[in-house]
């Protein structure tokens, strides 16, 4: 079983706040999904309440639960290779006081999906939900994110992978 965890603490900033930029992921009006172009952008067939399919890129997967302004639960369809959900959710109760944007992958890696996580996928993963929390952060000071520091395996990865371009013509062929 794979648990991967990032999770950000936004002080000065109440959770009403940070669950309006999470119930606005996935959709046109999306504020938190990054914006830097190294990744896909997410797509949902409709807003979180209607529990859409989508993804972002190839990674396609349905939402299974949605508690407006608090959490948004997806299942991973089979073809990814993770037997699974991921979860984005507000928590409040920190110690600095500030609310807290988690998101959780929980499942098993299945197929070739047990290879390329721990080589590509995780790496691409982690850097993608960093760019995420940092483009939430901007999004509640009304300031732009910092550009993303990838160490070198990142930026490998992204030099040498598939193309942002080729990836969203794929998926939307399969729509």
């Amino acid at each position: 079983m794979t648990i991967n965890i990032h999770e950000r603490s936004y002080p000065g900033h109440t959770a009403a706040q940070l669950g309006a930029l999470l119930d606005s992921v996935g959709g046109p009006k999306d504020r938190i999904w990054t914006q830097t172009g190294n990744y896909p952008p997410m797509r949902m067939d409709g807003p979180a309440s209607e529990l859409p399919a989508g993804g972002h890129g190839l990674v396609r997967y349905t939402t299974v639960a949605h508690e407006p302004g608090r959490s948004v639960t997806w299942r991973f369809d089979d073809v990814v290779g993770i037997d699974g959900t991921h979860r984005l959710e507000v928590l409040t109760g920190n110690d600095d006081g500030g609310p807290v944007l988690r998101h959780t992958i929980e499942g098993r890696m299945t197929g070739s999906m047990r290879l390329a996580w721990p080589l590509a996928v995780r790496w691409l993963h982690d850097a993608c939900l960093e760019e995420v929390l940092d483009q939430a952060g901007a999004a509640l000071t009304g300031r732009p994110a910092e550009p993303p520091r990838h160490g070198w395996w990142v930026r490998f990865l992204l030099w040498t992978g598939p193309s942002v371009a080729k990836e969203e013509e794929w998926a939307s062929r399969q729509d």
